[in-house]
């Protein structure tokens, strides 16, 4: 056999085991989890959060409450004042709104006083309230920010690394409760707690939430009861996650429930509908989300 046709017969056998061997091309890779954020309640809407090595708390710290709302344990209470584990080095605290429910002058006041490192962030009304702590209040000032942006605006602010946006989302329009919207970024999710929101979906798509992406949002029991709230949910803040708050304690005189069934049954109907919800039965009940 001639030398040329020897070289082609060896070279195309050469390609020929070369082909075969090929590893198959990969299949597209599944996008992966986000780092856990873990999400503690405390009461009412007062939450506990913690992920990527940061720490969060909001409408946690407030001490009498509104009946028939849930309120924290004593126990729990003074680990929350005296900044004790597991809320020693929390990063940022915030409050939507100034009812007692949600915010207690003196209680933050004391979390800071024992944790220099903590921000707060909350109403002007909010601030106003801390005139009755005194001197304790002097010495924490430096760090509380008062923030009431006007509708569709935002201010932003960034504090040991963490990322917030300040919202104006109204408490009814014709109430003069100023209440905040606080979005904020902890492990590279997004969350957004509209404390007692009453925006509608036409107030919410002022502010592009849709952009945001939102991965946990924090809403009132009351934006999944009616059509107008649910598209609220559906169309502008569009969260992969819904975590429900405000829950009073089941009663028996509770008409506005009463008239849908009662508490179970209204939950059910809320969770076949927006089957990502969650909701919390206990004080530092846990749940994480990736």
């Amino acid at each position: 056999m001639p030398r040329k046709l020897i070289l082609s017969v060896v070279i195309s056998l050469i390609v020929l085991d070369l082909t075969s061997c090929r590893v198959p091309p990969a299949t597209a890779a599944k996008e992966p989890n986000k780092p856990a954020v873990e999400v503690f309640y405390l009461a009412n809407e007062g939450f506990f959060i913690t992920g990527g090595g940061k720490k969060v708390l909001v409408d946690a710290l407030f001490r009498e409450g509104i009946k028939p709302y849930a309120v924290v344990s004593p126990t729990n209470k003074e680990r929350l004042e005296q900044a004790r584990d597991p809320f020693s080095d929390v990063d940022l605290t915030m409050a939507s709104h100034f009812h007692s429910d949600h915010f207690d002058p003196l209680a933050v006041a004391t979390h800071l006083h024992h944790n220099p490192r903590a921000l707060f962030v909350s109403t002007n009304q909010a601030f106003d309230k801390f005139k009755a702590v005194g001197a304790l209040f002097e010495e924490v000032k430096t760090r509380v920010r008062a923030a009431m942006p006007n509708e569709g605006e935002r201010i932003k602010l960034t504090h040991n690394g963490i990322h917030l946006q300040v919202l104006h989302v109204h408490h009814g329009r014709n109430r003069p409760i100023e209440n905040l919207g606080l979005l904020f970024e902890i492990a590279g999710q997004k969350l957004f707690h509209i404390g007692d929101s009453e925006a509608t979906a036409e107030d919410f798509k002022i502010n592009n939430l849709l952009a945001e992406r939102i991965d946990i949002a924090f809403l009132p029991f009351w934006y999944l009861l009616d059509e107008g709230n649910k598209q609220a949910v559906r169309a502008q803040i569009k969260a992969r996650h819904i975590i429900l708050m405000h829950i009073p304690p089941p009663d028996e005189n509770d008409e506005y429930i009463k008239k849908r069934g009662g508490w179970a049954t209204v939950l059910g109907k809320m969770k076949a509908e927006f089957p990502n919800t969650v909701w919390f039965r206990q004080e530092m009940e846990k749940k994480v989300f990736n």
